[in-house]
């Protein structure tokens, strides 16, 4: 595989990066900002996806034969459609430099669950109702490329659910942190089901679909997670075991949605990254499952377990120097 990876110094590109690598898989990273890994300079090179002639020039000079097209903003602080323009611009010019590739064969684009509110199951692959900015500039990029004809029967679009583990960022750094400090306390005595996916499962089951039969994966859109699922609470058990803190602790709703309130003035405030806000206690309380059937049936079993995926992810905070 001659792999192109867009956004490989995020969170998932830094892991997928790296799995290629290890497979013996000649790679480019693109991203705006450095590596967070040791890379070597033939592997990455810096390019803002909004230079759409820059851009054409560097992939048309790698000639991907897989393009996995991960580059996006994911925050949700946006304040307008425009503030996440290179998930909609960006994603049309990665489709506009593929055009230019002979030898191409497969892309994965990758998207959100946020296409649809927390906690609706769609209908169908074009059922859509986001709630955020960020959803909203994901369902756009979506339909950039379901509308590219001339590559038609080459992509796959690919929606991460809650991605944790090795290089993570808010909310499951702050989770794993609070855990490890002993100061997470679960919202209610609630155990909803939740879409998670560790980050070692999300890049195999990315890599599979890439290698699958291009007639079980062409055109077709495939939620990403961990299979069997998990709820928060068995997830945060499964840390705090780990680690050997103390058990976790309740705080009733009614305390918690004044806190959350309190996060949102915050956020507006500037900080970007508060304990709690509404969203994030909406999404703990709201359960979320998919249909995995298709995606297992290509991928077989996962090579990550909850308990090792956990365990990869303590070792690399310790490595890190974020807990001892």
């Amino acid at each position: 595989m001659r792999a192109l990876v867009s956004g490989g110094s995020g969170f998932i590109g830094t892991n997928l990066v790296a799995d290629l690598l290890r497979s013996g898989h000649e790679v480019l990273s693109l991203d705006k900002a450095g590596p967070k890994s040791k890379l070597r300079a033939s592997n990455f090179r810096v390019v803002d996806l909004l230079d759409r002639v820059e851009l054409a020039q560097i992939v048309k000079a790698f000639s991907p034969s897989h393009v996995i097209h991960l580059a996006a903003r994911t925050d949700l602080r946006g304040l307008s459609a425009e503030s996440y323009e290179a998930n909609v611009v960006g994603t049309a010019n990665i489709l506009n430099a593929c055009l230019q590739v002979s030898r191409l064969e497969r892309m994965v684009f990758a998207s959100s669950m946020l296409v649809c509110r927390n906690g609706y199951i769609p209908r169908s692959d074009d059922d859509y109702c986001p709630n955020t900015l960020y959803g909203q500039s994901k369902v756009s990029g979506e339909l950039v490329v379901r509308g590219c004809r001339e590559l038609a029967g080459r992509w796959t679009i690919v929606r991460p659910t809650s991605i944790w583990g090795p290089w993570c960022g808010p909310p499951y750094l702050s989770f794993f942190l609070s855990l490890a400090r002993g100061r997470y306390w679960h919202p209610g005595s609630g155990n909803p089901p939740k879409a998670f996916g560790y980050v070692g499962n999300t890049t195999y089951q990315i890599v599979r679909l890439l290698t699958a039969r291009l007639e079980s994966v062409a055109g077709r859109t495939f939620y990403l997670a961990d299979n069997p699922g998990y709820s928060i609470r068995d997830f945060a058990t499964a840390i705090q075991v780990a680690l050997r803190t103390k058990p976790i602790r309740e705080l009733p709703l009614w305390l918690l949605r004044p806190t959350a309130a309190l996060g949102d003035v915050l956020m507006k405030l500037g900080w970007n990254n508060p304990p709690l806000t509404s969203f994030r206690l909406s999404n703990m309380l709201t359960g979320s499952q998919f249909d995995l059937r298709d995606l297992h049936s290509i991928t077989g079993q996962l090579p990550f377990s909850l308990s090792e995926g956990v365990s990869e992810t303590i070792s690399w905070l310790r490595t890190s120097g974020a807990i001892r």
